[in-house]
Parts: C-alpha cells; sequence; structure tokens
C-alpha cells in the first residue's frame, strides 16, 4: 500500500506539504531525513489509497458486466435443457 507524508514546515504561508511514497516502509525512512532539517515542525506518515477516476469506476463496472455476460453464455451451451442447435447458435454468438 503507498503512503502519504504529511509534512508541517515552520515559517511558511503555505502550511502543510504532502508526498506519497511506493510504501509506508519508504515513507519512514523519508521521514527521518525531513525530520532532521531545522524548518521541519512534524511529519507524519499514513497509508494512502489512490483515489480511482469516475472514468476508471465505469470502465471496471462495464468489464464486470461483460464477464458475466460470457459466463452465462459459457453456461448456456452446456444447459442440458436447450436443443443442439440453440447450443450452436450460443456457440456461434460467442465466438465472434
Amino acid at each position: 500500500m503507498k503512503a502519504l507524508m504529511i509534512i508541517a514546515i515552520a515559517n511558511t504561508l503555505g502550511g502543510n506539504h504532502e508526498v506519497v511514497y511506493p510504501s509506508m516502509s519508504d515513507c519512514f525512512e523519508a521521514k527521518a531525513v525531513v525530520m532532521a532539517q531545522p524548518t521541519i515542525e512534524a511529519a507524519t506518515c499514513i497509508p494512502h489509497a489512490e483515489v480511482q477516476s469516475q472514468r476508471e469506476v465505469i470502465s471496471e463496472m462495464i468489464g464486470l458486466w461483460v464477464n458475466i455476460v460470457d459466463q452465462m453464455e459459457r453456461r448456456a451451451v452446456t444447459d442440458p435443457y436447450l436443443s443442439e442447435a440453440e447450443k450452436e447458435a450460443h456457440r456461434l454468438r460467442h465466438d465472434q
């Protein structure tokens, strides 16, 4: 999991500074270096997860829906109550 370091810098109008690290251990290593600087008031590392964009969420949902349809198609081909013609029609649609 990624980590977010929040740094409080003394005598600045901007307030805090934030840096994302690939892991908590990387953040803790960097924190020791940051805290050694005289203008740093405090620094902390917290777990950080990337926020998905709406496009990513929609794309993921469409992918799940396509997988469900594929599974339903595969099950339809093995359904013992379908005639051979119906099974062949399902196979042809699935192969396209």
